[in-house]
C-alpha cells in the first residue's frame, strides 16, 4: 500500500507519461493506443471500440471476488490552447510539463490537467496493492467537444457494476455526488389574436432569488414563471381574463426570479388585488423560507395590445402549470 506522497509521485509520473502524448478532442487514436497497452501491461483484459473508447476490467483481489463492481470513468482528450506567439501544433507537439513544489504548469500552452489528471488517478488505482472488488475503468474520447465517446460506449459496459466513480472532478477532497444536465425543449403554437376594449392591467411576480438552476436548485426556491401562472389560472376561475403576453426568465440555465404578464379583465383592480394576495399568501405557505421576498405588483397597462384566444390561452396557462419545476426527489442524508 502506497503512502499519500508515493500516491502522489505516481499520479504525476502517469500524467507526465500522457503530456507526452498529444490528444486533442478527435485526435485520440495515439493516445487510446497507449492506454490500451498500459491497461493490459497492468493486468487489465481491455476492450478498445471504434470510436478508440477503452474498457478495462481488472479482477478482484483474492477474497474480494463477491464484492461490487466499481466503475472509474474519465475522458483522455484534453482542450489545447496555446499563448499569443507559441509555436504550438496540437497534432503532433507535446506538452511541456512544468513542476514545482505546489503546481504543474505548462510551458506557453493548456496543460491538460482535464482530465489527464483523472486518468492517471485511475491508471494509478488499478496498480495499488489495496484490496478491492472488481473495477473496470472507461475512458471515452472526444469529452470536450461532443461527448461522443460517451454517447457511442455500449450500455453493455454499464452492467453489472454498483458504483461509478467520475474522475474528472473540479476540487480536492470532495466528492459529487452527481451533477447538472440540460434538456432544452421549444414549445410552439399557432396563435390566433383579437381585439378587446376591457381594461388592461400588468401583473409581476417579483422578489424570487432565482439561482442557477443546477447550483440552487435544491434550495426549494420558487419559479416566477410557474408561480404567476398559477395565479393567471387563479383570475380566470373568478371572471373572464384575457391574455396579451406572459413573459419571464433570464436564461436557460436559471431560475426565473421575475415574470410579468398583461392581461384585460372587466374585474376591478380591488379585486385582482385580492385575489393576488391571496396567491401571495399560498406562495410564502410553500417557499416562504427560501424566497421571502416574493411578491405580485398589479398596475394599469396604458399600452396593452391585442388579447389571445380564448383556447391558445388556456393551454398557455395549463401548460405551465402542470410542468413540474424543481426537485422532483431527493434525499437529504
Amino acid at each position: 500500500m502506497m503512502d499519500d506522497a508515493k500516491l502522489l509521485e505516481k499520479v504525476i509520473s502517469e500524467f507526465e507519461a500522457l503530456t507526452h502524448i498529444p490528444r486533442p478532442s478527435g485526435h485520440e487514436k495515439a493516445v487510446s493506443d497507449y492506454l490500451k497497452k498500459h491497461f493490459e501491461e497492468i493486468g487489465c483484459t481491455v476492450t478498445q471500440d471504434e470510436h478508440f473508447n477503452i474498457i478495462a476490467e481488472l479482477p478482484a483481489t483474492k477474497g474480494k471476488e463477491n464484492a461490487p463492481r466499481t466503475i472509474l470513468q474519465g475522458h483522455m482528450d484534453m482542450v489545447c490552447v496555446a499563448e499569443p506567439g507559441i509555436s504550438y501544433d496540437p497534432l503532433t507537439d507535446p506538452i511541456k510539463m512544468q513542476q514545482t513544489a505546489e503546481y504543474l504548469t505548462a510551458d506557453g500552452t493548456s496543460l491538460g490537467g482535464d482530465d489527464g489528471i483523472g486518468v492517471a488517478e485511475i491508471l494509478t488505482a488499478m496498480q495499488c496493492t489495496a484490496e478491492h472488488g472488481p473495477l473496470r475503468a472507461i475512458i471515452t474520447v472526444d469529452e470536450e467537444q461532443g461527448m461522443t465517446g460517451a454517447r457511442h460506449l455500449s450500455a453493455d459496459h454499464l452492467k453489472n457494476a454498483q458504483y461509478l466513480i467520475n474522475c474528472d472532478s473540479e476540487d480536492y477532497h470532495i466528492m459529487t455526488v452527481g451533477s447538472a444536465g440540460s434538456v432544452n425543449l421549444d414549445y410552439t403554437r399557432a396563435l390566433t389574436r383579437k381585439e378587446s376594449d376591457l381594461p388592461a392591467y400588468r401583473i409581476t411576480a417579483e422578489g424570487l432569488r432565482g439561482g442557477h438552476s443546477g447550483e440552487r436548485i435544491g434550495d426549494g426556491r420558487g419559479n416566477a414563471i410557474r408561480t404567476l401562472a398559477l395565479a393567471l389560472h387563479a383570475l380566470a376561475q373568478e371572471g373572464d381574463v384575457e391574455l396579451v403576453s406572459l413573459t419571464g426568465g433570464t436564461a436557460r440555465n436559471a431560475i426565473p426570479p421575475t415574470a410579468e404578464a398583461i392581461v384585460r379583465t372587466a374585474m376591478d383592480e380591488r379585486s385582482i388585488a385580492r385575489l393576488l394576495a391571496s396567491e401571495e399568501k399560498r406562495f410564502h405557505a410553500i417557499y416562504g423560507e427560501a424566497d421571502p421576498a416574493m411578491k405580485f405588483t398589479l398596475h394599469p397597462a396604458h399600452e396593452a395590445g391585442r388579447v389571445i384566444g380564448a383556447q391558445e390561452q388556456r393551454a398557455l396557462i395549463d401548460l405551465l402549470v402542470l410542468l413540474r419545476t424543481g426537485v422532483h426527489a431527493m434525499t437529504h442524508t
